[in-house]
């Protein structure tokens, strides 16, 4: 499984996570809240192994415009990755 949200948004809940499991269980906890019919087919999930997980962050900006609407809103851009 891979989630990916906004900084500050819901989906932005791992900072009180330290151990694997409870990255599996917030994990279980978003598929329950967001995907329901998913977190059925995920009753029995287990950790691939002890150190099964990843988490990290990026914070999207705008570095190289492609397109600029009518509106002067751009809608492509290249991501850079920055520490959180």
């Amino acid at each position: 499984m891979g989630f990916e949200g906004l900084p500050a948004g819901e989906m932005d809940c791992w900072q009180e996570v330290y151990s694997t499991g409870q990255h599996l269980q917030q994990s279980l906890s978003i598929l329950s809240r967001w995907l329901p019919w998913e977190a059925d087919r995920c009753l029995g999930v287990e950790l691939t192994d002890a150190m099964g997980i990843m988490v990290g962050c990026l914070t999207p900006c705008v570095r190289q415009p492609v397109l600029t609407l009518p509106s002067g809103r751009q809608v492509l851009w290249v991501w850079q990755m920055q520490s959180c």
